[in-house]
């Protein structure tokens, strides 16, 4: 997602991406299919995190996200990469959150 200022710069950039409790009986996911966000390697939380960094750093973005919200807390025992961190949403739900901003 993109906001963009009058000059059609990025403005704002976020990546979302969304693990569901494995333990939900009413979603209709395969077990099979389960974890559903990857963590490393192609159209992971790791990649996100690196396509911020790239867009702030080497790029027009003034400030990006990568925000996984990790519902039945799947990956929150693994340590935050480099600038992200974990955060306690309670009931279950923890967010890894990396926020980068170009510097003025």
């Amino acid at each position: 997602m993109a906001i963009l200022g009058e000059d059609n710069s990025v403005e704002i950039a976020a990546e979302f991406k969304y693990e569901p409790a494995h333990s939900r009986k009413y979603l209709n996911i395969w077990p099979t299919k389960f974890p559903v966000v990857p963590w490393k390697g192609e159209g992971s939380v790791a990649k996100d995190i690196e396509h911020i960094r790239r867009s702030v750093t080497e790029g027009g973005t003034r400030t990006a996200y990568a925000i996984l919200i990790d519902e039945g807390r799947y990956f929150a025992w693994r340590d935050p990469f480099p600038g992200s961190e974990w955060l306690d949403w309670g009931n279950g739900i923890s967010v890894l959150w990396a926020q980068l901003r170009k510097s003025e």
